[in-house]
């Protein structure tokens, strides 16, 4: 997975999404002279209609990112159909045409766009179904060998096969148990001891080295040498977590240690004080905005909520907050007045405890809305981890290690761990949760905070109640 900017991309996604630009730039240029606006000539296009240009291209690419058409983890067939492609080109169309209306001075034709849109369709319609042919024929995994075994091996192996297969492969484990020679790790084989490391390496063809951090600690002076021999031939080395956390966007809690964290991780999002500071100004402008936009919705939803069941309006719960400073978080209330007479317990997807408007308010997450005003008193920001209660942060903290990172930041509306991974309701969510809550408080960046809010727009529409 590369990095831009410390957002998690791709290499899949980075390849689908330079295809795309190229052919949008085919399909505006033919659309330039089938109009007889021009010859085929991007310098004539770029030139005479650079701030148009940019409105289409990133209308496109920021429509296509929220319609899921980058979205490499599973096959989804709705990528290669072309009526799906169709209403998704229909709405950048729209989108594209609004924004041409009310700054004319940047726009292309009318007549260019009223071709482009349908080329657009059918061009990228023949390229995502070709894409989906030749990828897999032809886009090699890179081949990683993982140095050093255990429960940490065998997880790496399991969730890369699960969701980055077409990214990385692990072609085998190098250990020197003598015991787990021709044993395997899932479907890995153990191919040799370290001894053996440059003879496999060139043998597999190998691309990546990972060294368990256990491994890694007892290393000689010969194994040493003949890793740097290795990487002045290009082979990448990483450790374990850091490899870990490039190619999922998650941190290992369980099996990091200490040191890791301390000399081999910086928090650069925590470290910036103007980072901090825009980040601060950011979330009091987009707070008012959706307060004042939204306020009508809002009453709407209190009208719904007040006529249709007992309770308040307004639901109040203590949260802990930035350096655990509790505040009270406000919400629509969702569930029946005396849901938690039997004592605290974790929110599920389908909880019975909620009310028919409820569930309606939860899959939308129209019942967050108030939750505006708990970023305006800055005790919340719009991204960032959610804002746990007391009774499960001291349940969590006792099984789960580093689990009070969390508190370096301002909990948030939404957050990586949300646009990741569905409702939690048990100890083994929250961990995963927190791997992708350690990942956002370690890249934290203004372009990540980006991409967590398209994702938030995609879970919304694809995924509700996600």
């Amino acid at each position: 997975m590369a990095g831009f900017f410390r957002v998690p991309v791709r290499r899949e996604q980075i390849l689908l999404m330079i295809g795309d630009l190229c052919l949008l730039a085919v399909s505006l240029l033919l659309a330039f002279v089938i109009a007889r606006f021009a010859h085929f000539n991007i310098i004539f296009v770029l030139d005479r209609f650079t701030g148009g240009s940019a409105i289409y291209f990133s209308t496109y690419l920021l429509v296509f990112y929220v319609g899921q058409l980058y979205d490499v983890e599973g096959s989804r067939r709705e990528s290669r159909s072309f009526l799906y492609i169709g209403i998704l080109v229909a709405v950048a169309f729209i989108i594209i045409a609004t924004l041409y209306y009310a700054i004319p001075w940047w726009r292309i034709a009318r007549r260019v766009m009223a071709i482009q849109a349908p080329l657009v369709a059918v061009i990228i319609y023949l390229w995502r179904n070709a894409w989906h042919i030749v990828s897999r024929r032809f886009v090699a995994p890179a081949r990683v060998l993982l140095v050093g075994g255990g429960e940490m091996a065998g997880d790496l192996v399991r969730d890369l096969h699960a969701g980055y297969g077409q990214e990385y492969r692990i072609i085998g484990i190098v250990d020197d148990d003598p015991g787990r020679l021709g044993q395997a790790a899932g479907d890995v084989p153990v191919l040799g001891n370290s001894l053996q490391i440059a003879e496999i390496a060139a043998r597999e063809g190998v691309e990546i080295l990972v060294f368990a951090s256990g491994f890694r600690s007892s290393m000689n002076g010969s194994l040493v040498k003949h890793v740097l021999d290795l990487k002045t031939r290009g082979i990448r080395v990483y450790e374990l977590p850091t490899f870990y956390m490039k190619a999922t966007g998650k941190v290992p809690v369980r099996f990091i240690e200490d040191r890791w964290l301390l000399f081999g991780q910086d928090f650069p999002g925590l470290a910036a004080e103007e980072g901090r500071r825009l980040k601060r100004l950011l979330d009091l402008g987009v707070a008012l905005l959706c307060v004042v936009v939204l306020s009508p919705v809002m009453l709407l939803i209190a009208l719904l909520v007040g006529l249709t069941s007992r309770g308040p309006v307004l639901y109040r719960q203590e949260r802990l907050g930035l350096h655990r400073r509790p505040y009270q978080l406000l919400k629509f209330r969702t569930m029946k007045a005396d849901a938690e007479r039997d004592g605290p317990r974790w929110a599920s997807r389908n909880d019975s405890r909620t009310t028919s408007v409820g569930r309606f308010l939860r899959r939308l997450r129209l019942d967050e809305i108030p939750q505006f005003l708990n970023v305006l008193r800055g005790q919340m920001s719009l991204i960032g981890p959610r804002p746990e209660r007391r009774h499960f942060v001291e349940l969590l903290e006792k099984e789960i290690p580093y689990y009070d990172l969390r508190f370096a930041v301002r909990p948030g509306l939404t957050g990586w761990a949300q646009v990741n991974f569905p409702y939690g309701n048990s100890i083994e969510d929250a961990h995963t949760k927190l791997q992708y809550d350690l990942y956002y408080i370690q890249e934290r960046s203004l372009a990540l905070d980006a991409v967590i809010l398209l994702k938030t727009l995609q879970t919304i529409m694809f995924r509700p109640g996600y």
